[in-house]
Order: C-alpha cells, then sequence, then structure tokens
C-alpha cells in the first residue's frame, strides 16, 4: 500500500498542473485511506468536472462542503457543478451559501459571479464580479466578466466603462475589443477600427 501523505504530495502536484487524469487517479486511490480528508474530496471531484465526469463530481464536491462546510471555494465548485448538470436550483442554494463566506476571496466571488450568469440572476453575478474587481482592480479578467454581467442587466453605459478598464489594463484583450465593437451599432464618427487596426 502507498504512503498517504506521499500519494497525497503526488496528487496536489498533478492537481496544480492541472493534469487532472492522474489527479482522479491519485484521488481514487487515495479517498479509501483518507476518507474524511476535505480536501482530497475536492480535488477528486475539480478533477473528475474538467474531465466532464459529472456524477462523481457532483457526489466528490457534495462531500467535500459536507466536511468543509466553511470553504466558500468548495461550496463555490459544489454550485459550479450542480449547474453545469441543470440542477439549478440546487446550484443557486449552493452559491447563495457559498456567497455568504466569500468575502475577500476574489477567484471565488468570481466563480460565483459565473454560477449566478448561468442561473440568469445578473444582477448577483454583477455584485459578485463587481466584489472581485474592487479587491483585485487590475486584474483584466474580472473587469471583462463585471462588463459582460452588467450587459446582460441592461446596463449598457456601465459595461463599457469596465471595457475601457479592461483595455487600460491590457490593450490586447480581444474579448473586450469584440464585446466593445458588440456594445453599440457603430457609425463613421463612433467606431472601434482605428484602435484594432493599432494592434
Amino acid at each position: 500500500m502507498s504512503d498517504p501523505a506521499e500519494l497525497y504530495a503526488q496528487l496536489t502536484t498533478a492537481f496544480n498542473q492541472r493534469a487532472w487524469r492522474q489527479a482522479r487517479e491519485l484521488a481514487e486511490r487515495l479517498l479509501p485511506m483518507a476518507s474524511r480528508h476535505a480536501g482530497v474530496f475536492y480535488m477528486a471531484g475539480i478533477a473528475s468536472m474538467e474531465l466532464r465526469d459529472f456524477p462523481p463530481a457532483v457526489e466528490c464536491l457534495r462531500r467535500a462542503t459536507a466536511l468543509e462546510p466553511k470553504r466558500a471555494d468548495f461550496a463555490a465548485h459544489s454550485a459550479k457543478v450542480l449547474a453545469r448538470v441543470g440542477r439549478n436550483q440546487e446550484a443557486k442554494v449552493a452559491a447563495d451559501r457559498a456567497r455568504t463566506q466569500a468575502s475577500g476571496d476574489p477567484a471565488t466571488l468570481d466563480t460565483l459571479g459565473v454560477i449566478y450568469t448561468q442561473l440568469r440572476d445578473y444582477d448577483s453575478a454583477a455584485t459578485m464580479f463587481r466584489e472581485a474587481a474592487a479587491l483585485v482592480p487590475q486584474h483584466a479578467p474580472f473587469r471583462y466578466n463585471l462588463a459582460t454581467s452588467l450587459i446582460a442587466a441592461g446596463a449598457i453605459d456601465a459595461a463599457e466603462v469596465e471595457l475601457e478598464a479592461c483595455l487600460t489594463l491590457e490593450p490586447s484583450h480581444w474579448l473586450s475589443h469584440l464585446t466593445l465593437a458588440q456594445l453599440r451599432r457603430q457609425t463613421p464618427a463612433h467606431h472601434q477600427v482605428s484602435r484594432l487596426e493599432s494592434l
């Protein structure tokens, strides 16, 4: 039998390298020895989700969250996989639970914004993306996600401000260029052509 500490180290390395198949295989070997270890269930669940094997992803992330209910990132990813499989009511409950614990964690706030977008709760999505962007204002993808949620909520002017902020941070952020070009009807007086040509 392999040493659990060594297996866990290998699992963590595979997980951090996004070697999902290897991570899941290592987690499956480790779980019989670590059936109360929320982190192992979490990594197994994420690996399964990335491999698009959703039933074990749902169960592993549910177990991780049950074992460590105060971990907002566990609850957020549990909500994410539930939304991916169309279990929207359960996803909303899990996202709302994670939301109460996620302040200060921009990655989890961003994940929650994505989930709320999938659930068509655009106001909650914008709130989550706004909080993530406030914590890391120099991170263009958070600002872009905020912009897309504002567009979905019909706040076009505010979305344009966020898209311009993205381009100030990353002048070649192509999704911001594309979204700006599609945001309003382009006219000879107001268009994106010269900026795109300069790239």
